[in-house]
């Protein structure tokens, strides 16, 4: 009896990721490996389901309800496909993306790593040299028992991304921002760290750094009580030379002690007015918003690919990456919207609805994005457009690039010109 030969295999946790950067698909379509993507179920998923299988030729897409589901789902398909990959995007799933990776004896950033880098608290204690003062503490005894302690502090989740519900308390009185749904949580309570912020973006390849870049950032800090991220620069301009070899030599030690193995670690850090380097997070798994756009049209290289290639210990990642060098400036900017009810962005450059499946608008986005600007909207038409405390709040960006760093902002304004939100007003939402 002839045994069956199986096909090759990744399994990528996240829906969003092959919609937003097909090229990590079309890296597997050219290799002839099979695509399996996992997610947990939610609205917005079921949405983009069909499209997955029909549109983009993902071999399948499953929804899961909890973590048994998932790797109910993985045994099935070892069974079926030879897998050589496990590649996360979701912050929430770090550490069942590393079991599963252990499951099917793939690389990745290793045990220490995965569950260092999923919990928030974990990273201050084990990182501590590097971390803001902080403690944990349920919330709800920190603000009956707030006489103790001074201000201003950031209250922050362990687990979660993208800013959301992190506050920055400057008095008592702030705490009538606090969410009632995180009231009875437990938090960190952080010393605020004032400086400009920055990312570390870090390709490694059997523990050693082959790959690393500084992301410039614009956040809504300073402007309230939130710390949504607005911008990103590749590469980071704004920092002398030995403040970077500070930040990278801090950011180096930081991936050592994790004992980081295979793929990408996202840093995130603050440079103090006195030069000191803060930690303010640190993620194995790439970078969100446009910022991997923004390393492949800034390097003039595809940046999903050379991540695929670390997690799958691909050894000519190592000397791609000596190829690489800077040939423009790029950035993402997020827009500051109306408020209302959101029914269309109108622009005349190339734009992009995050959460639909379009055949012609993807064909078009795929040629496009490394060389036009493009506009990049990821809410949904109905959606509410309201304050910005968190990224999920944001509605649209632009990614584009100049030769020179100084015309960044001057193209921005110019830009932004062209665009027109089409904003239904609450109140008759509600009629």
């Amino acid at each position: 009896m002839m045994t069956k030969l199986m096909s090759d295999a990744v399994i990528c946790v996240s829906t969003l990721v092959i919609h937003k950067n097909p090229e990590y698909n079309n890296f597997f379509k050219e290799k002839g490996i099979k695509v399996l993507v996992l997610d947990s179920a939610g609205e917005i998923a079921y949405k983009l389901k069909e499209g997955y299988t029909d549109f983009y030729g993902v071999e399948e897409l499953f929804l899961f309800n909890n973590v048994l589901e998932i790797f109910t789902k993985v045994d099935e398909w070892r069974k079926e496909f030879n897998i050589i990959g496990v590649i996360n995007f979701k912050e929430a799933f770090v550490e069942e993306a590393n079991l599963i990776k252990k499951i099917t004896n793939c690389l990745g950033p290793g045990d220490l790593a995965s569950t260092i880098c999923s919990n928030k608290n974990l990273q201050r204690q084990f990182l501590k040299s590097f971390s803001p003062q902080s403690f944990k503490i349920k919330l709800s005894n920190y603000v009956k028992g707030v006489t103790d302690y001074s201000f201003p502090v950031v209250i922050k989740p362990i687990k979660g991304s993208s800013s959301e519900n992190v506050i920055l308390v400057k008095g008592k009185e702030d705490f009538t921002l606090i969410p009632p749904e995180i009231i009875n949580c437990d938090v960190l309570i952080e010393e605020y760290i004032i400086g400009r912020e920055f990312s570390v973006e870090s390709l490694i390849f059997d523990g050693e750094i082959i790959f690393v870049g500084v992301t410039e950032k614009i956040t809504t800090e300073g402007e309230g009580n939130y710390f949504a991220e607005l911008g990103h620069t590749v590469p980071a301009v704004n920092i002398s030379s030995e403040e970077r070899d500070s930040l990278l030599c801090a950011n180096k030690e930081i991936l050592r002690i994790l004992e980081f193995e295979y793929g990408i670690a996202h840093a995130e850090y603050k440079i103090t007015p006195d030069g000191n380097i803060k930690l303010m997070e640190v993620a194995c798994r790439p970078p969100g918003d446009g910022i991997v756009d923004l390393y492949s049209r800034s390097y003039r290289i595809n940046f999903p690919e050379m991540i695929l290639k670390c997690l799958l210990g691909d050894r000519s990642i190592i000397s791609d990456v000596q190829e690489v060098r800077r040939w423009v400036y790029s950035r993402q900017r997020y827009f500051e919207h109306p408020f209302g009810i959101l029914e269309d962005v109108e622009t005349s450059l190339s734009k992009v609805w995050f959460y639909e499946v379009d055949l012609d608008m993807y064909n078009r986005y795929c040629k496009m994005k490394f060389e036009e600007p493009y506009i990049y909207i990821y809410r949904q038409k109905g959606d509410e457009l309201s304050n910005i405390k968190n990224s999920y709040d944001r509605s649209a960006s632009i990614i584009y690039s100049c030769n020179d760093y100084g015309k960044l902002s001057n193209e921005f304004t110019v830009l932004t010109n062209d665009i027109n939100y089409k904003i239904r007003d609450i109140e008759d939402e509600k009629k």
